[in-house]
């Protein structure tokens, strides 16, 4: 599995876990190297933000900050059937607002939400 990248629109908390124990395994073979000692400390510390019960364990997306909008979009027209309004009518979605229901999570300088 590549590095798992902070410029990502999103990250898979199944895959932080799958990438933590490739690089632990190399860790056990003597076989790893500084970048990767690297990464495997800020892959523990990102899951350590997550409680063992969360759902971090099973499946969840970490959302970049600067892909949440677009991100909220999606999931509102995947989720909810919006009617035609009419030309005259705009619908606008609170942004900050949907960030009260997500948690801040900070990893290699960027901040991704995620839903506790």
């Amino acid at each position: 599995m590549p590095r798992i990248c902070e410029r990502e629109a999103t990250i898979y908390s199944l895959d932080i876990i799958e990438r933590i124990a490739e690089l632990e395994k190399l860790v056990d073979e003597s076989a790893i190297s500084w970048d990767q000692r690297t990464e495997l400390l800020e892959l523990l510390l990102l899951q350590n933000n997550f409680h063992p019960a969360s759902e971090f364990f099973s499946g969840l997306t970490l959302i970049n900050s600067k892909n949440f909008e677009n991100y909220m979009d999606e999931f509102i027209r995947d989720s909810h059937e919006i009617p035609e309004l009419p030309r005259f009518m705009v619908l606008t979605l609170d942004y900050e607002a949907l960030k009260m229901d997500y948690t801040a999570v900070e990893f290699r300088g960027q901040t991704f939400f995620t839903q506790p």
